[in-house]
């Protein structure tokens, strides 16, 4: 037997559907550490058919709702992320992978194949934006661009992947000086590892909201119109793979107090929640593309005695609706001030509701966004 060790390694001759059934059992920290080994690895095991084999078989281990709850701007205390599994309620704090001293701040900008794209500052400046995967835990960190443009603009940002690929994109439009009218739109690829295409908007790439969906590889966002700020106008949408706007306009009957886009059964939709006498109204619609018109269809309505809920996609048919309650500080009966968010899952189909959480929370908190997390090991 020879001591001289192989100048090569040999893969294994296993035909590919028992090399990924093997794979299959595995954790992600396992793939993670497989992939590094060598090309021929991480081959196979960042192949989109194996990773959409995976996300199929870890979606009965559950899927979670990231909630980004904070007690103000003058507070001391951090922001925080609870983390509840959306079937069974139980909740826990998330561990972040970065330090937020005082002073600092973070911002969830999406969640995509089971990565999550968040900016940060650790101390209030030079903000940073992170690619990570929780259940593999491997980070990546990328130049935040808002260094370069005007800091005191409005802006925005989307994290999507293109269609059929591992590779994302992290859209940002912003403005270029405080008096400008237009905007810009840059794209960081993670495939060419920088910020490419300083683009013009069009004119009616205004007034866009921080929160956005996304799907296929392409973002959306609700816009109001420079002459009413109180309802939306129209949906933006840009897509990452021919690099264009378009609108979407939305029917005044529509429109009422409050509005969220979500993805439902891979369409487009809309909640419009309203306030009727006894309580509040939420109906949900679907955005269907009929030649150069869309129509809009309408899912489900359902009504309920007390505040506006806010819906929040989980997966393909129920949804978790939130209700807040809050108390003011009472000093004659020496009652401190307090917040409560109540979830239920929701079966639109049935109207079937379950309490999933009630979290209770002393002081004015606030929930500031909203996310659903599946576990997946689409590379960093």
């Amino acid at each position: 037997m020879s001591d001289i060790a192989p100048t090569k390694a040999y893969p294994l001759t296993l035909p590919e559907e028992l090399i990924f059934d093997i794979f299959l059992k595995s954790d992600p920290k396992t793939l993670v550490a497989c992939r590094a080994t060598n090309h021929y690895w991480r081959d196979k095991l960042n192949a989109i058919p194996f990773l959409q084999e995976t996300h199929s078989k870890w979606k009965a281990r559950g899927q979670f709702i990231y909630l980004h709850f904070t007690l103000g701007p003058f507070n001391q205390r951090p922001d925080w992320i609870m983390k509840m599994d959306a079937t069974t309620g139980e909740a826990m704090q998330l561990a972040l992978p970065v330090t937020i001293n005082p002073g600092g701040w973070f911002r969830i900008i999406g969640t995509a194949n089971g990565n999550v794209c968040m900016r940060f500052s650790s101390t209030g400046k030079a903000p940073q934006i992170l690619i990570w995967n929780p259940a593999a835990n491997t980070l990546r960190s990328i130049r935040d661009p808002t260094q370069h443009f005007c800091t005191m603009c409005t802006f925005t940002y989307a994290f999507l992947y293109y269609p059929g690929s591992s590779k994302y994109a992290i859209v940002h439009i912003f403005k270029r000086n405080l008096g400008d009218q237009d905007s810009w739109l840059t794209m960081f690829c993670a495939e060419s590892s920088d910020w490419q295409y300083v683009i013009p908007c069009p004119k009616y790439v205004k007034n866009l909201d921080q929160n956005c969906v996304t799907s296929d590889g392409v973002a959306f966002w609700l816009s109001w119109s420079m002459h009413d700020s109180t309802y939306p106008s129209y949906i933006v949408s840009f897509s990452i793979a021919n690099k264009s706007f378009f609108t979407i306009p939305i029917p005044h009957h529509i429109v009422s107090h409050d509005h969220r886009l979500l993805i439902y059964q891979d369409s487009l939709c809309m909640v419009s929640n309203r306030d009727t006498r006894d309580g509040y109204e939420i109906n949900m619609f679907r955005i269907l593309k009929n030649g150069i018109h869309y129509a809009w269809e309408k899912i489900f309505t359902f009504t309920g005695i007390g505040s506006l809920e806010n819906p929040v996609l989980i997966h393909e048919e129920e949804l978790i609706l939130l209700k807040k309650t809050h108390r003011e500080r009472n000093a004659l009966m020496r009652r401190p001030e307090t917040s409560q968010f109540m979830f239920l899952r929701f079966d639109p189909l049935s109207q079937h509701k379950k309490i999933l959480n009630a979290p209770f929370y002393l002081g004015h908190v606030q929930l500031i966004s909203t996310h659903v997390y599946s576990q997946r090991c689409f590379p960093v």
